[in-house]
Parts: C-alpha cells; structure tokens; sequence
C-alpha cells in the first residue's frame, strides 16, 4: 500500500511540476517526464483515478513539448499513445500520422494508427496502411502484424494468406502457427487448426494462449476430456508464473478464467477475490469473475460485478454486454435490452440474448 501511495504521489507531484515550474524546461526534460507518466499510468496498483491523472500529466508534458519543437518526432508517438489510452482515436490517428511524415518507414508506429483508425471505424483507412506495412516489411513478423490486423477488419481469406506466407519464410514461427490456427477456426476449420494449435504448443511448450485457444476448439468440437488437458496445461503454464510472480495479476487472471473453463467456477471465484485484492480497480478482474457469478447462477451478484467495471470505466462495452445476459435471465427484459444497446454504442457486435 505504501508503494501505491508513493507512485500516485509522485504522479501528482510529476504533473504539478510540469505545469508550475518557475524556470521553464526543455522540450528534452518534458518528454522525459511524460514517458515516465505515461509508463507509470499502466502499473496494476494504480486506481483509475490515478492512472488518469498520470495520462493528463503526461499529455500535458508532451504537448508543452510539442510547442517548444514541433519537430520532435517521438513526442507525437507518446502523445498518440495518451490520446489512445484516453479513447480519443480520431486525435491518437493524427498525432501518428505526425510522426509518420518524418519516419515513414517505422512500421510499429504505423501499427499503432492503424489501431488508432480501426477504432475510430476508419476501416478503409486502415486496410490501405496494412499494405503499406506489407511492402516495407516483408519478413514473417511483418506478415503476422498484417494478418493480425486483416482479421480484426474480418478479411479471414486475406490474413490466412499473410500467415501462410509468414510460414513459408519461417516454418517454426509459433506465432504465424497459432494465428493460422485461430483463422481456421473462425473460418469453420475447427478440426484442421487443431494441426496448427498442436504444433504451436510442441515448438514452445509455455505458450499458454496456445494452449487455452486449443482448449476451446476442442470444447466446441465435444472432445471435453482433451479440452481439460489443454486447460490443465493453462492452469500449471500459470501456476508456474505466479510462484515466480506473485504479484503478476494479469497471470493470476489468467490462471482464474482457467479454472473457470474447467467448471471449478467456486475456485475460479474464490482466485478472481485474490486478483481483486492486488488490484481493486482491475476491469479485467472485475468483468471476468461477473463472467464466472453468471455460469454459476449468481446472476445478482454478476450484475453487481459488471456495475463495478461500469463505475470505473463506463464504456466497457464487455461489461455491458455481460451486464444484459444477466438481466435476461433475471426477466428484466428492458434493462436487458438497454444494457445490449448501450454495449452496441460502444463498438461490441453483441448477437442479443443467450
């Protein structure tokens, strides 16, 4: 807790600096002082109000700097970053494009505008950059990152292509595997990602996404008993990483949503407490034990979960979504239809009630 409140002091006083010092800083010590804004406003222990406090100190610092020197190029990428964290696409897509006029050939900031513009539903646009990436970066990666976003845009036959090609570069590449594998499988190749899936965790036994996407094919598939091996192995993949780490939240989410597909919902529950305790304000924490609560029944409870992630983050569309199933089962059914409505406004393509 004392480390908590040193970092948001720090935060406060960092951003107070910025904005009041007596002798004006250089646009160089601006941007270093909002890098370490920007870097402290994702750490777990922060409350939201913290982490938005970090993000305005930082867009200020970059933005001072950015008056000072227009030129400094890496200021727009970081002021890109803020304004994406802050939801605001259409600004983050412009601030990239700054930085994109100078250093056309930087093809992981062209990544960053292209989820900046298909955020911002630009999907046109950011068909055109994938391309652009395509030309300038022909290794495999560079056909991972665009088949990665061409499935985002829902063209499977086009990303399919680019990580067919990305294999054919690299043969052992677990990332173009496991990618191919999840295409497949949206494309109603279940069985025939299963290959791919299987060759991903062979390669590198640790990939644990690997493993629980495995898991979930084989489940739709009604292989239950190999679909609890693969989400046993996600459960030891975790359970390893939380002993080396116990304050790793992310892997103990991941460890609890494991659980949870293997049907142990009550330890599931009782691991979500424990992620929550490391963090209160963790959406993720928050929205998947509303997840857990609902297969469980606890439909009363799940609501007051998905109303927590709505209280610290409003546009959680996944929260809202989750929020109407559960309403649904309650037979509050115009709460339920408010709820799927409001997850549609905010971008999540929901199929209505389960």
């Amino acid at each position: 807790m004392g480390k908590r409140i040193l970092l948001a002091a720090f935060i406060a006083l960092a951003s107070l600096f910025v904005s009041s010092m007596a002798e004006e800083p250089s646009a160089s010590y601006l941007i270093g002082q909002a890098d370490d804004l920007l870097k402290a406003s994702s750490n777990t222990g922060l409350n939201q109000n913290d982490s938005k406090l970090a993000l305005l100190g930082a867009f200020e610092a970059y933005d001072k700097a950015l008056k000072m020197d227009p030129q400094m190029a890496e200021a727009w990428v970081g002021k890109g970053r803020v304004l994406y964290k802050l939801r605001m696409a259409d600004e983050a897509a412009a601030s990239y494009d700054r930085y994109l006029d100078v250093h056309p050939e930087n093809n992981t900031v062209r990544a960053l505008l292209i989820e900046a513009l298909m955020a911002s539903r630009r999907n046109d646009e950011a068909l055109n950059q994938t391309d652009l990436i395509s030309d300038a970066d022909p290794s495999s990666e560079g056909w991972i990152n665009r088949g990665k976003i061409l499935m985002e845009l829902g063209k499977l036959e086009d990303a399919l292509d680019s990580f067919n090609r990305s294999l054919y570069m690299d043969p052992k590449s677990v990332q173009a595997l496991y990618w191919k594998a999840g295409t497949l499988a949206e494309m109603g190749g279940a069985e025939r990602s299963l290959e791919f899936y299987d060759e991903a965790t062979r390669i590198d036994p640790g990939f644990v996404e690997a493993w629980r996407d495995k898991g979930f094919v084989l489940k739709s598939l009604g292989r239950e008993d190999e679909a609890i091996e693969a989400f046993s192995s996600v459960v030891e993949i975790y359970n390893k990483t939380i002993e080396q780490y116990p304050d790793d939240i992310d892997s103990l989410i991941g460890r609890c949503g494991a659980l949870a597909y293997l049907n142990k919902y009550d330890e599931a529950d009782s691991c979500y407490d424990e992620a929550i305790e490391l963090n209160p304000d963790s959406l993720s924490a928050w929205n998947s034990r509303g997840v857990t609560l609902y297969h469980l029944g606890r439909y009363d409870e799940a609501i007051k979960c998905f109303d927590r992630v709505l209280e610290i983050d409003p546009g959680y569309d996944r929260a809202w979504y989750f929020k109407g199933l559960a309403l649904d089962k309650l037979g509050r059914n115009n709460e339920s239809q408010n709820a799927f409505a409001q997850a549609e406004s905010f971008g999540f393509e929901t199929p209505g009630p389960k």
